[in-house]
């Protein structure tokens, strides 16, 4: 099957205000530029990865932006994650996301090419998680929290 996703415009304002009454702003000097012109991924070249060090358990989400910006990889943002969600709400249990739970077992991963910055002026980027319950929901997490191990990060 394939595992290519088209990616797809993502608005803060159309996509948050369904969840939020304020508005989030991306912070476009932080924004992957690689990784806003992709019009497709193929998830089967897709390297998922944490930064953390031997012995580290966790990681605070800019000391993982530094590390994944020194990868010099293109850092997945909003567009791919767009993509992503659109494929699972469309197709469900034969989606992308559910290949990858099924053929890699990841379970939770974020898009570190887009950060956005809340009314509040903190900073966070967009995660996808298969939750216990078998189904796959979009969250976001600050970057001045930590990140848990099994937290990866998409990388082209």
């Amino acid at each position: 099957m394939s595992m290519i996703i088209k990616t797809a415009p993502f608005i803060p304002g159309t996509f948050f205000s369904k969840c939020f009454e304020k508005d989030f702003t991306l912070i476009t000097e932080r924004q992957d530029k690689n990784s806003s012109i992709l019009k497709e991924v193929d998830f089967n070249t897709v390297d998922f990865i944490t930064c953390l060090h031997e012995g580290k358990a966790c990681i605070k989400g800019w000391e993982r932006y530094m590390c994944l910006k020194k990868t010099g990889r293109v850092l997945y943002g909003a567009s791919v994650f767009m993509g992503l969600w659109q494929d699972y709400k469309l197709n469900a249990k034969k989606s992308v996301l559910e290949m990858l739970y099924n053929k890699k077992n990841i379970t939770s991963f974020d898009f570190f090419g887009d950060i956005f910055l809340s009314p509040g002026q903190d900073s966070f980027v967009l995660w996808l998680c298969r939750c216990g319950d078998d189904i796959w929901r979009w969250l976001y997490g600050w970057m001045s929290d930590r990140c848990i191990i099994n937290r990866l990060s998409a990388v082209g």
